[in-house]
């Protein structure tokens, strides 16, 4: 699958799921309720 532009993912880069903050300071406090957290972009 090509990686779109602006993200640099493909499809198969992330999961079924994501959660997507609106202030991307929210990102360490919501990771940190999930065992396997992954910063993708």
């Amino acid at each position: 699958m090509e990686k779109q532009y602006h993200i640099k993912l493909s499809s198969e880069d992330i999961g079924k799921y994501v959660i997507l903050p609106g202030d991307p300071g929210r990102c360490k406090e919501i990771a940190k309720y999930f065992d396997e957290p992954k910063f993708v972009t």
